[in-house]
């Protein structure tokens, strides 16, 4: 028996949900495109769930590596450097790459070049706005 929930994500067989099939094939072309993307909406409108949806589906495309990288607990840190390195860490670990991960803010694109990935990767940072403004800033201007 189908339920109404407004908290957590939502469970396809369980809860009354709306499809959002539109706007979620719309984020995953424009990521699969090259586009990056914001998604901003009050509490509880399901962004989250949104996100995961498109996750999944470019999870499942082969042509793609797909990574979300939860930001939130990077919130107490006020050093760019630390911050990038502490991203660049937990992106390293999470496709298993053999590389160190001590970069600064300025090689951070070493990551993402055919040198270091087989596949193009589309990464999603989940809570973005949990970074301090300076780098924030530092990334938005690089």
């Amino acid at each position: 028996m189908r339920k109404f929930s407004s908290y957590g994500p939502v469970d396809k067989k369980k809860d009354y949900y709306v499809k959002r099939e539109d706007i979620i094939d719309k984020i995953y072309n424009q990521l699969i495109d090259g586009h990056y993307i914001t998604v901003w909406a009050p509490r509880q409108c399901g962004k989250t769930w949104i996100m995961n949806e498109v996750y999944h589906k470019i999870f499942q495309n082969e042509h793609y590596i797909a990574l979300k990288i939860e930001l939130e607990n990077l919130k107490m840190i006020n050093n760019t450097e630390k911050a990038i390195k502490a991203i660049s860490k937990q992106i390293i670990s999470e496709l298993n790459l053999n590389i160190s991960y001590d970069f600064e803010f300025n090689e951070f694109d070493i990551l993402f070049t055919k040198q270091t990935l087989e596949k193009s990767l589309i990464l999603i940072l989940y809570e973005f706005d949990f970074l301090n403004e300076e780098t924030i800033y530092r990334w938005k201007k690089s």
